[in-house]
């Protein structure tokens, strides 16, 4: 493996450490669970996130951010529960608010899988609380 990185650390060549680190830490039994994190990468060095969590416990993290999807829906008039067809989009769902992002705070995964940000406007559009299908 140590050829690899003869050249220095790219992209190609951290996802194949990425894969041995995974795998070494798959094959500890410390009584919690280890993921690996992002990777961020000189041509020297490269530096990785490790998160670790009990099992079985409920994700905090993931849980505030789904209290802060829900009261921005709130506040806008959005029902984030909605799961709107969007020609050439497919079926979309929002799954997060970034706050600082004043522009394009929604986060919106697309059919595909893709995660994109949206802004206000756009998402009262599709996803509107009082939507109603008007037929005539």
């Amino acid at each position: 493996m140590n050829e690899i990185f003869a050249a220095g650390f790219n992209r190609q060549n951290l996802k194949v450490a990425r894969e041995a680190i995974e795998k070494a830490l798959s094959g500890l039994d410390l009584g919690f669970e280890v993921k690996l994190g992002n990777i961020s990468f000189l041509d020297d060095s490269f530096t990785c996130k490790i998160e670790a969590s009990l099992p079985g416990k409920v994700d905090r993290k993931s849980e505030k951010e789904k209290q802060m999807l829900a009261s921005m829906g709130r506040m806008y008039g959005i029902d984030v529960t909605r799961e709107p067809f969007i020609n050439g989009r497919g079926v979309c769902k929002l799954v997060g608010f970034n706050t600082r992002a004043p522009k394009n705070p929604w986060i919106v995964v697309h059919g595909d899988g893709k995660q994109y940000k949206y802004p206000t406007d756009e998402v009262s559009r599709h996803w509107m609380a009082n939507f109603t299908l008007k037929t005539e």
